[in-house]
């Protein structure tokens, strides 16, 4: 029996440090909302055996109607939305044994070249490594208020073949070869959600839905405003000349790239499956896929840390495994415990500002705190 009651009294003690530590982190966080001027923001803990171990919401996801931010309140994820599709590719690829290392116009219904290195495959591994030499560069302001107005594959094709209305060599491509040097690239990012697109014979957002977030039993994130019910999002905001500013809810066609609204408890239970704790039916990844999208993808001369769809990160006190997710009206961080088990998440409705980015990176260092203690 000795053993058995050691076991319970350090699970009780565990339980009564996490439950301290809950109460005092959630007494400070209004205090240091107020002065990073954030509107509202939501957080969450997982651990090795329970998806969601903490999620807690603080402020207001609408001030106009004094509606309070929830845990199960949607929040333009922004580029943490790159996630679930790196987790699309990854997942279709291998259940159709396909090779990521290919050249994506084997797949694509048009063709994508470097017009610098006109012999050299793209690959759907660089695509998610931001490793493919397309370049950024070009991408003007696409935004508009509401779900876009222009197709994904109307936009790639605008941007990246001869001939388009936004296409340039200068600007669509880096003169690198594709894989020699790292460059975040958001229309990448859309290439790689398109490919799932063709591949799939559905569109990226369905197949994201029937086969990242309906296993997951997630049936309040989409990818498009119009799925929503009315006050229902969180309502983005910014803060200049001494006031909150409501900004409109925005679109832009890369829509793999940044638009996935989600909440934080849903958000949770997506990163649990995603570093592979969900097993059988309820399993988005096989642990072969898991390992391999944490794994570092690109030589540490390219760039310091570079996964599938993972990337590094820093917070106040450590560089972390994560993704960060920017937008008007958006200041959202993931972040990784030291040995990839556990997630931790901050998201906010208010643009990024110095005083927004110190708040999230101190909070995200005060969860692993509390992930610690959570196991």
């Amino acid at each position: 029996l000795a053993p058995h009651a050691s076991l319970a009294f350090a699970t009780e003690d565990r339980e009564h440090a996490f439950e301290k530590w809950r109460k005092d982190f959630e007494a400070g966080i209004p205090a240091r909302m107020e002065a990073a001027k954030v509107v509202g923001a939501s957080v969450a803990v997982t651990s090795r055996n329970k998806p969601v171990r903490y999620a807690a919401s603080f402020g207001f996801a609408d001030l106009k109607k004094q509606r309070k931010m929830t845990a199960q309140t949607p929040i333009h994820l922004a580029s943490i939305s790159k996630l679930f599709t790196a987790s699309a590719l990854v997942q279709l690829f291998e259940r159709r044994g396909y090779d990521l290392h290919a050249d994506i116009n084997d797949f694509l219904d048009f063709q994508v070249r470097n017009p610098h290195h006109p012999r050299l495959a793209i690959t759907p591994h660089q695509l998610v490594t931001h490793t493919s030499s397309i370049s950024d560069e070009g991408y003007g302001d696409y935004s508009v208020e509401g779900d876009p107005t222009q197709s994904l594959s109307s936009f790639l094709k605008a941007y990246l073949v001869k001939g388009g209305s936004a296409y340039s060599p200068k600007t669509s491509f880096l003169k690198a070869k594709p894989g020699a040097r790292w460059d975040y690239c958001n229309v990448g990012a859309a290439l790689a959600g398109y490919l799932v697109e063709v591949i799939s014979k559905k569109s990226f957002s369905s197949y994201v839905e029937d086969k990242v977030l309906s296993p997951l039993r997630i049936t309040n994130a989409h990818w498009y405003l119009k799925e929503f019910a009315p006050d229902v999002l969180a309502k983005p905001y910014r803060f200049e000349n001494g006031s909150f500013v409501e900004l409109p809810q925005e679109g832009y066609p890369d829509v793999p790239a940044g638009l996935l609204r989600c909440s934080v408890s849903d958000l949770a239970k997506a990163l649990h499956a995603m570093l592979g704790q969900r097993e059988g039916k309820d399993a988005i990844l096989s642990p072969a896929a898991v390992r391999h999208m944490l794994h570092r993808q690109v030589d540490r001369k390219i760039y310091p840390y570079q996964g599938l769809g993972w990337t590094e990160e820093e917070t106040e006190k450590r560089k972390v495994v994560g993704h960060t997710g920017s937008d008007n009206g958006a200041s959202n961080m993931v972040a990784l415990t030291k040995d990839n088990s556990q997630a931790v998440v901050v998201l906010m409705n208010i643009d990024g500002t110095d005083e927004t980015s110190a708040f999230r990176a101190s909070v995200t260092d005060d969860l692993f705190v509390g992930a610690k203690l959570a196991g």
